[in-house]
């Protein structure tokens, strides 16, 4: 995974440059989620929040990778560049850029899944593992799609007027839903369908 490689190779300067003098606050990568509204999350926090926006309007759409960190406590900017250049006892680590823009690109991967996927075994495995979790969750569905699925068509199906009182309570409905399936995902599928896409040609 690019974010475990980034985490290693900054884990490797920043030691470097602490055994050199230099106390380094290390990069981290940050994956959020773009609302509808304009916000970043993470895609789960946006779950927890606005469900999958469908009784609220406002779902998340897209990611955005940023690198947060990367400072100083020492004030000699001359060592520390000495330190870190081309030849020098730290050089090395991974360009944030880089490292942000191959993230980046794995999200956005998501939405062009290999062929593969539906049948391989990792996959089918951790979707099993999805659907125990909802179950102890108390949410018996097949699969993320089908929870969705199940919120628009009860969404769909909400009496004329409307009332406030019944969008609450399904929105309140929504969120629980969401929640359990962006929690049980990031708990036992996100890793395995992002080892299968970093497999796949491209």
């Amino acid at each position: 995974m690019a974010i475990q490689r980034f985490d290693e190779a900054e884990s490797d300067y920043a030691t470097c440059l602490d055994g050199a003098g230099f106390e380094y606050l290390r990069r981290q990568v940050k994956v959020e989620v773009a609302t509808t509204s304009g916000g970043l999350l993470t895609r789960t926090e946006a779950m927890r929040r606005s469900g999958y926006g469908i009784v609220s309007g406002d779902g998340y759409r897209g990611a955005v990778a940023s690198v947060t960190g990367g400072h100083f406590a020492s004030s000699d900017s001359a060592g520390i560049e000495r330190a870190s250049a081309d030849n020098g006892v730290c050089a090395g680590a991974i360009n944030a850029i880089d490292v942000q823009l191959e993230i980046q690109q794995l999200v956005g991967d998501f939405d062009r899944l290999p062929d593969s996927l539906p049948s391989d075994p990792r996959f089918l495995a951790a979707m099993s593992e999805w659907r125990a979790c909802m179950d102890d969750r108390g949410f018996p569905f097949d699969s993320p799609v089908a929870a969705f699925r199940y919120v628009e068509s009860e969404f769909a199906a909400l009496s004329e007027p409307v009332t406030a009182d019944a969008l609450d309570a399904l929105g309140a409905e929504e969120r629980r839903i969401a929640t359990a399936d962006g929690e049980c995902f990031d708990e036992n599928v996100n890793e395995i369908v992002a080892t299968i896409i970093e497999e796949s040609p491209p």
